[in-house]
């Protein structure tokens, strides 16, 4: 604290374009930290050059302290936290970028990993949905053998190496940060395309084992001779044991689309 106060006082004196200089000079060490894994030094040179925001008496000189400083070196303390594991502050600081550049694809896909890891799957993949329409892609694939297919498509894309530019228009309405190349457009549709089949496994899988956990709490509760409810999967919910809430955390009820999940979550609440 005492550091940042020093910095905040030496930067008093300084006309607007000094200050955002040497902010735009902090940012860039940051950059080489980060790439250095040197996370904590990075986090503290991000935070470092936010000092230096100065939105100037102008419109002009506001959209540019705010698109040259503020927005990177906010959306790279956002890198920052999703590589340290902070992904509640993650969230936080997209929710930051998307107020001022609403179209911005990189912090809609950082948010959508810090939901990833938070569990909030309908939230992530709403985000890696809309990342992946951002760059052209027709429609997420749903099944594996979808997932297989559009990975070699992509793949075999990239191997042809095929260049186009696409439209970085800056303006608030347009998306910003969209590759200009087509091979990196490629490589980032591979990678959500990955979380978004990830998700959709997880959720699969949430739902059997949550389907199988009601069947297993009919059984003991009847002894081990089961209901047809019970084989169908049609249990009803004033049925279950109460010792049932607690064999799994209520987190993954709410992460499933599974029926049976969704009315346990609303029973615990």
């Amino acid at each position: 604290m005492e550091r940042q106060q020093q910095i905040a006082e030496s930067l008093r004196s300084k006309t607007w374009n000094e200050k955002l200089q040497w902010g735009l000079d902090t940012k860039n060490l940051g950059n080489s930290l980060y790439q250095q894994k040197k996370f904590t030094e990075a986090i503290n040179a991000y935070q470092d050059c936010l000092l230096a925001l100065d939105l100037g008496s102008t419109a002009d000189q506001q959209e540019a302290a705010q698109r040259q400083l503020q927005i990177p070196a906010v959306l790279n303390l956002a890198a920052c936290m999703l590589a340290t594991k902070k992904y509640h502050r993650c969230k936080a600081l997209c929710n930051v970028v998307l107020d001022l550049e609403p179209q911005s694809l990189k912090a809609i896909f950082r948010r959508a990993l810090a939901n990833f890891h938070l569990g909030e799957l309908e939230e992530a993949t709403q985000d890696l949905q809309r990342a992946y329409a951002m760059c052209g892609g027709r429609r997420p694939c749903e099944t594996d053998e979808e997932f297989s297919a559009t990975q070699q498509n992509l793949k075999e894309k990239l191997t042809t190496k095929s260049h186009s530019l696409l439209s970085t228009n800056s303006e608030k309405e347009q998306p910003t940060g969209v590759f200009c190349n087509a091979e990196d457009r490629e490589k980032f549709l591979r990678k959500v395309n990955y979380y978004l089949h990830a998700i959709s496994q997880q959720q699969t899988r949430y739902a059997k084992a949550c389907q199988n956990m009601f069947s297993e709490g009919c059984l003991e509760s009847s002894g081990g001779s089961g209901t047809q409810a019970c084989k169908t999967g049609k249990l009803q919910l004033e049925r279950v044991p109460n010792q049932v809430s607690s064999m799994f955390p209520l987190t993954l009820f709410k992460c499933s689309k599974c029926s049976f999940c969704a009315r346990r979550a609303e029973k615990v609440e």
